[in-house]
């Protein structure tokens, strides 16, 4: 018979592994055809400007793009000396590391190491003046390395159960990179003052910083650094990490749900409604209608134009409701169910750019239950709950549904950063990558017995 322990970790770890997976599959995503798409697909072909006779022009178009904005001049120094003469194979070398990426995250292969990387990575992606979307890579690969999630179904885990033993120079080398334990409490404490620093580096930066863009990009690393400082402040080996990394997953999500109120004040299909009011949201189900599947846009004139007003209201309190619960740690399983539901919503109808991944982190804060700590859930002697009650059945089901997705979306043509001008296909991808991994999971979950079902034990 299964201890209380093991039961945990038996509903637990396959979705750290879901998030880490999930990470990788939206790196991949992103270099092929995505917003920022480089290689491309098999038949549209590769990004002209990152590829052939142009290779490196894209990235010198993004780098004056993001110096003309107001970037930091320390960066338009780094860009004009170092990037830009060598553009074509900076270039390839960030194609490169993106694809490394991904692999590395679906598979679970030093995982650690490769957050490091995919962080270097991000940071760049900032400074060319770039909000949006990067700051949920940022989270993943803060997810990831916290949780050390190559340890649950990757292959990190296999590596560490091959070297246990193994008392050679490679294999201690080994065991360092995976988890990363010359990293003592001194070290981590530093680290976090570094962080606390930055966060507030950045933070006053926003009061001399002129334009629109540079200041978001300077705001969400403020918050990032400071999410980090924290957390590492007050992490202590008694501590469960996996509680610490999602609580806090959990408050930054309610701060993007309420960024998307107050920042991002205009609903956009690459954004969430927020409190639009009923003309905004009428322009955006309009294009949404000329852009979607048929059945799709149907829907949307016939039950989401001639109620915009009512559809207003009700995503305005949803969406502020969950943010202020998720913040707050107020009935967090509740908060992530409703959320889930009005992201889902979202989704299908053709809010395919930035949902998808509020989605994927807000499942991850229900199934491993984001209201452990820093809650009033954990003040009022609260019991987790950990994974998602799915029958075998369902399961079945999700599978079908993803691979009816993903034909329907090859059938209807996936284009390169297609969230606008195909966006049926890119719905279809979303439903299939989404629906595949909660199976795949759920499988995980229920007690499929796979080549890396068990984590091994490490070291804090």
């Amino acid at each position: 018979m299964l201890t209380n322990k093991e039961m945990d970790n038996s509903r637990t770890s396959p979705w750290i592994a879901f998030v880490r997976i999930f990470l990788g599959a939206f790196w991949l995503y992103e270099v092929t055809i995505g917003h920022n798409w480089k290689s491309g697909s098999f038949t549209s072909g590769s990004h002209p400007g990152w590829f052939g006779p142009d290779a490196g022009s894209y990235l010198i178009e993004q780098g004056n793009a993001g110096m003309d904005a107001g970037g930091w001049a320390w960066f338009g120094w780094f860009l004009e000396n170092i990037m830009y003469p060598y553009a074509e194979l900076w270039g390839y070398f960030a194609v490169g590391v993106q694809f490394i990426l991904a692999f590395a995250f679906l598979f679970g292969i030093f995982v650690r190491p490769m957050a490091f990387l995919g962080l270097s990575m991000d940071f760049f992606i900032f400074m060319l003046g770039n909000s949006r979307i990067p700051p949920f890579f940022t989270l993943g690969h803060l997810f990831v390395l916290f949780t050390n999630a190559g340890m649950y179904y990757g292959l990190d885990a296999w590596l560490t159960e091959k070297y246990k033993d193994t008392k050679s120079s490679f294999a201690k080398l080994i065991n360092s990179i995976l988890t990363l334990n010359f990293i003592t409490p001194p070290i981590r404490r530093l680290i976090a003052s570094l962080c606390a620093i930055f966060a507030f580096y950045y933070l006053l930066q926003l009061a001399v910083i002129e334009t629109g863009k540079i200041k978001m990009v300077s705001m969400d690393l403020a918050v990032l650094f400071g999410f980090v400082a924290y957390g590492l402040f007050v992490y202590n080996e008694k501590m469960d990490k996996i509680a610490v990394t999602v609580s806090l997953l959990r408050i930054w999500l309610g701060y993007r749900f309420l960024h998307e109120i107050f920042v991002r004040n205009v609903p956009a299909v690459n954004g969430l409604p927020g409190w639009g009011t009923e003309q905004q949201l009428t322009e955006v189900f309009q294009f949404i209608v000329e852009k979607h599947w048929g059945i799709f846009s149907s829907i949307v004139e016939n039950i989401f134009i001639p109620m915009a007003g009512g559809w207003a209201l009700i995503f305005a309190i949803v969406q502020t409701a969950v943010a202020i619960m998720l913040i707050l740690g107020i009935r967090t399983r509740l908060a992530s169910k409703v959320g889930l539901i009005f992201l889902s919503l979202l989704i299908v109808i053709g809010f395919t750019r930035y949902t998808p991944f509020v989605f994927g982190y807000l499942f991850a804060v229900y199934t491993l239950d984001g209201g452990r700590l820093f809650s009033f859930d954990s003040l009022n002697n609260y019991q987790p709950k950990y994974g998602i009650n799915l029958s075998n059945t369902v399961i079945t089901l999700l599978f079908i549904v993803s691979l009816i997705a993903l034909i329907a979306a090859n059938l209807g043509g996936i284009l390169p950063d297609g969230y606008k001008t195909s966006m049926g296909p890119v719905m279809g991808a979303m439903v299939s990558i989404l629906t595949a991994l909660i199976g795949l999971c759920g499988l995980w979950q229920n007690g499929l017995v796979g080549l890396f079902k068990k984590k091994v034990q490490v070291t804090r």
